[in-house]
Formats: structure tokens, C-alpha cells, sequence
């Protein structure tokens, strides 16, 4: 329990009707975050389950990278017991 934390990131597509590209936020999280784990992928979200790092390593690396990634949206939170 609180070993670490989930990351939810809900990405815009660049022009409406088109199904935004999660490739870039993908590739980011992988190679900020060694052995993260994708734990969903829907339509326009991703959630990553991240080993303990700095929380506010965490936020600075979401937020300088937000608009490159077309992210319009995110949350971090600890990991739960069900996680």
C-alpha cells in the first residue's frame, strides 16, 4: 500500500472528429518512468502505474511536457490495497 502512484492522463485530439494519437504521451511515460506499467487505454485516456518516485518529480515532468502532449487533462494519486 502507497508504494507508488497511478497516473491518469486524458489526451485532445488536434482536430475534433479525429481520435487523438496516445503515442507520444505513451513513448513519454516509458521513458520517463522505467518499468511503469499501462494498467488502461481507452479512447482518449491512459493510466500508468508508476514504481515510488518523487511526487513532485512526477508533476514537473507532466506539466513541462502537458502541451507537446496534447494533454488536456490529468490526476496522480497513491496506489490502493485493490491496486
Amino acid at each position: 500500500f502507497g508504494g507508488g502512484y497511478v497516473v491518469t492522463m486524458k489526451i485532445k485530439a488536434e482536430k475534433p472528429g479525429i481520435p487523438p494519437d496516445l503515442v507520444p504521451a505513451e513513448s513519454f511515460m516509458e521513458s520517463s518512468f522505467p518499468g511503469c506499467i499501462q494498467r488502461e487505454k481507452h479512447y482518449n485516456t491512459l493510466q500508468y502505474e508508476i514504481a515510488a518516485a518523487s511526487l513532485a518529480r512526477v508533476f514537473q515532468l507532466v506539466l513541462t511536457n502537458k502541451e507537446r502532449l496534447n494533454i488536456e487533462d490529468y490526476s496522480v494519486s497513491q496506489t490502493t490495497l485493490d491496486q
